[in-house]
């Protein structure tokens, strides 16, 4: 008898509830400001084929006259990301703080993608995942004993307008948290 030992995403073999919001693996949320411009990518792991129709951040310090751009990044071969799925457009991050919304409709079969945010026109504060997320984009994300620089998210900066094809290859950790609602 083979017993699969490999590890199973966050949602399994459940199925998503419409309704229900999905985003990351094991996380500790945290805040962080952001960077202007600078696109961050965390890796969403689906189990099956669904249908989304919000795709969300947190907003949890304003500033200026910011937005910020919520996407959804294909992966390629190699488990980077790709192309752009969608560019789902911006929320105001100026006026105030919380959960900030886009309606979507975006059918996804089963496999990995990427989620991103980017603040445009200045650097508000955002809920990200924290720094011992999981699951890590680097091999060398978790080292020794214990959780220490968890590398959980893909960058890429200079990023002012429209979502474009990846062209990043740096890592960080704390990515921003972005959510994806069922339909």
């Amino acid at each position: 008898m083979v017993l699969n030992l490999s590890p199973v995403p966050l949602y399994g073999f459940r199925r998503l509830v419409a309704g229900n919001y999905y985003g990351p693996g094991p996380h500790q949320p945290t805040t962080a400001t952001s960077t202007q411009s600078l696109l961050q990518v965390i890796p969403f792991w689906l189990p099956h084929a669904a249908t989304f129709d919000r795709i969300s951040c947190e907003v949890t310090t304003t500033a200026g006259s910011s937005t910020v751009r919520l996407g959804i990044y294909n992966s390629t071969a190699t488990d980077m990301p790709g192309t752009v799925l969608l560019d789902a457009g911006t929320v105001d991050s100026a006026g105030s703080t919380g959960v900030k919304e886009i309606t979507i409709s975006q059918a996804m079969s089963a496999g990995l993608y990427w989620l991103g945010a980017v603040a445009q026109g200045g650097a508000p504060g955002l809920r990200v995942i924290g720094n011992i997320s999981q699951p890590p984009v680097a091999a060398n994300s978790f080292v020794g004993g214990a959780a220490t620089v968890g590398l959980n998210c893909y960058y890429m900066g200079s990023v002012t307008g429209a979502l474009a094809t990846w062209s990043g290859a740096n890592t960080s950790a704390g990515g921003f948290k972005v959510m994806l609602r069922a339909a």
